[in-house]
Parts: structure tokens; sequence; C-alpha cells
């Protein structure tokens, strides 16, 4: 997928999708590590923008550690609590 003005789009069937980023950030929370940078999410996700990135970043994680370039957004909602049995 790519992000066309505010949009995520399909290369192969042309689905549109507004949040297109979330099982891509879940996926690479269960597979690289439960936290990343602005730098890291524009390398994986494929957007030039640190601002666009920023504001995905903001969306969809509720924890940041870190300034300016140390900065650091947690993943760790994406991960399922294993439930505990009584």
């Amino acid at each position: 997928m790519i992000r066309m003005h505010g949009r995520w789009i399909c290369s192969a069937c042309k689905h549109l999708s507004k949040d297109g980023h979330i099982q891509s950030l879940q996926d690479y929370s269960l597979l690289i590590d439960q936290s990343i940078s602005n730098a890291q999410a524009k390398e994986y996700l494929g957007i030039e923008s640190r601002d666009t990135v920023k504001r995905l970043l903001q969306s969809v994680s509720g924890k940041k550690e870190g300034v300016r370039r140390e900065t650091k957004y947690a993943l760790d909602f994406f991960i399922d609590k294993p439930s505990s049995l009584h």
C-alpha cells in the first residue's frame, strides 16, 4: 500500500483505507520491536514526511519516551495480553 492524500491505496486492487498503517505497525511490533522511532516508521511505512509519520504514530500510540531524535513511540498495545485463568 502507498499513502496518498491522507489515504492508503493498495497498488494491486486499488482498495482505499484510512487506517492501513495500523496493521503494518502491528506487524512491526510483533516481528521487530514494541517501540518505533519516527525515522524507523518513515522507512518501514515508506513515507517521506516526518510530520505525517508523527501524526500517524501519535494517533495509535498513547505513550512516547525521549525527546527530539530520541523519541520512541510505544507499540505494546498491539500485543494481546494473555488472559488469566482463575
